[in-house]
């Protein structure tokens, strides 16, 4: 199973405020790629983790094959 398989991974977001405004602040360059949310933030605006994601390694690299479900609070 994935949870016994050290190759896939779960993946969510740092519960830090200050992470999450520096992630807001570019959320194209960093949230897109990895998050699924259906609108852009707004000024000030906090990140809420829905459900985590999950990645696959393959050779060295991880890969994200389900993106992290995120909203803006």
């Amino acid at each position: 199973t994935e949870a016994n398989n050290p190759d896939f991974a779960q993946v969510s977001i740092i519960a830090d405020p200050a992470v999450h405004k520096r992630a807001l602040m570019v959320y194209d360059s960093y949230l897109k790629p990895v998050c699924d949310y259906e609108r852009s933030p707004m000024p000030d605006q906090s990140i809420r983790v829905i459900a985590p994601g999950k990645a696959s390694k393959k050779g060295n690299n991880w890969h994200i094959t389900e993106k992290i479900k995120i909203e803006f609070v």
